[in-house]
């Protein structure tokens, strides 16, 4: 047998299982770090009781503690202690593609498995991507809720792509998504949906499920930019408690992982897509109960829904969107807007119109399914003929038909006893027209670049921008 050289290290064990979790608290506004280290604790206790089972690794960005930190779980690890925090390589921007593509590419390297499961935690802008960073980059620029259209001027600069002239614009939107793999964007950008969706492809071509601990990332934008890399994920369409503010939650680790562990899945596993589906259903219902059963120690939030999707179903919504969206851009505006508000999931508490408060759901995004449902109530085009009107309705049909196969499980966790909201299990982008009270976190991550939302897959596919930006100033 052939003797390894000096310096050279065996080769990491193929396992079932690798489960990564990408952790950044580098933001502006609030503190995470010490929620973020909170949570990594509870993540390593129950990588402990799974171990030598399945590869379990982090890599973590603090905002008070400049670098970049990295670490496979081995046992050796001290409950009580700070978890073991390696530094990788230098302060860098949190959001930064590169971060996530070494990440994998190291997980690749020492955590080889038949199957993945990912895990992000931290901020979002939802539509806009992971991890935005824009308060930062400019501090007139921020989240700060608008209750009026003069809250708009405020909300900040657009991105230089949307300065430019029609052809410079078009040179950028074709090379947006190679400046964003070399890092070459505005350190005011989140992690954009489609920088998410190449780093997975690239590392490990798909992978079998996408976790989100981030804010509104159950959305069609999310769905249609990662499903060619990733099987299904679990997200919600709204605010998630994490931090200092709500208790410092934490997800229930120790099930979700023996959970993982516990299923090996060869390859060769007779039915695999059904049996990985209902695994994460299982997951899925593991952190709601969790959020049931904790919900007296949450503040202000109304509702935390949870959504898993199955991602080979998004293909089958492209033709039917793409119908819908044209018979809907066709009506007049007047008309347009009404069938669409109801669809406009967001619970405000402005007691104080100084510092409202955001309870369930955001004003920038419309709830799919609900929106469904507010266009089959009525005949509509209103002045058009039954045949236009029988059609109308066939494509709204169409439409949900398809979002019924994508959202394979939706749930609402809430007080014991309370009325669930409505949340349908999936969103998308619609600015808020002026009149409507919400806050401006996603709508000021997409106005960093109009560009980078226009690139979206679901907005390649679809058109849904002719829509979701119809009201932007």
């Amino acid at each position: 047998m052939a003797k390894r050289g000096p310096g050279i290290r065996a080769a990491a064990e193929i396992k079932d299982w690798a489960i990564l979790l990408y952790l950044v608290a580098d933001h502006d506004g609030d503190d995470l770090d010490d929620s973020l280290i909170e949570e990594l604790k509870t993540i390593i206790a129950a990588a402990k009781s799974i171990l030598p089972s399945a590869h379990v690794a982090y890599q973590v960005d603090l905002k008070d503690t400049d670098g970049v930190f990295r670490h496979r779980i081995d046992g050796t690890e001290r409950a009580a202690d700070k978890p073991p925090l390696p530094k990788v390589k230098e302060e860098t921007f949190a959001a930064s593609p590169n971060n996530l593509r070494e990440f994998f590419k190291w997980s690749k390297e020492e955590c080889p498995a038949r199957h993945h499961a990912v895990f992000f935690w931290g901020h979002s802008a939802g539509p806009a991507g992971l991890f935005p960073m824009f308060i930062a980059a400019n501090p007139d620029f921020g989240p700060a809720l608008r209750l009026d259209a003069l809250a708009v001027a405020a909300a900040g600069p657009p991105s230089v792509f949307d300065h430019a002239g029609p052809a410079l614009r078009a040179l950028f939107a074709d090379r947006l998504e190679q400046e964003i793999m070399l890092d070459r964007v505005d350190p005011a950008d989140p992690l954009r949906l489609f920088s998410l969706k190449n780093e997975i492809k690239s590392a490990f071509g798909t992978v079998d499920l996408v976790a989100f601990k981030d804010c509104w990332m159950s959305t069609l934008e999310t769905a249609f930019e990662i499903a060619d890399s990733t099987d299904r994920m679990v997200a919600s369409q709204s605010l998630l408690p994490i931090g200092r503010l709500y208790a410092n939650f934490m997800w229930p680790y120790s099930d979700l992982l023996q959970a993982l562990a516990a299923a090996p899945f060869p390859v060769d596993t007779p039915n695999l897509a059904t049996a990985m589906t209902n695994l994460a259903e299982a997951m899925m219902n593991l952190i709601v109960q969790f959020y049931v059963d904790h919900f007296a120690e949450v503040l202000y939030l109304r509702s935390i829904p949870v959504t898993l999707l199955d991602l080979s179903k998004v293909s089958g919504l492209k033709s039917p969107m793409s119908a819908l969206v044209a018979k809907l851009v066709n009506l007049p505006a007047a008309e347009r807007r009404p069938l669409m508000e109801p669809a406009r999931l967001v619970v405000l508490d402005s007691t104080n119109p100084f510092d409202p408060i955001l309870l369930a759901g955001d004003g920038a995004l419309l709830d799919i399914l609900k929106l469904c449902a507010a266009l089959k109530s009525v005949s509509w085009p209103a002045q058009g003929s039954l045949p236009a009107q029988t059609a109308a309705q066939q494509a709204v049909l169409d439409v949900e038909t398809e979002l019924r196969k994508l959202v394979k499980l939706n749930k609402e966790a809430q007080p014991v006893g309370a009325v669930p909201l409505g949340f349908q299990g999936v969103s998308a982008l619609h600015w808020p027209p002026v009149g409507v009270a919400t806050d401006d976190y996603i709508t000021a991550a997409v106005r960093i670049s109009v560009s980078a939302y226009k690139n979206l897959e679901l907005v390649k596919q679809t058109s849904w921008d002719r829509l979701g930006l119809e009201h932007k100033p």
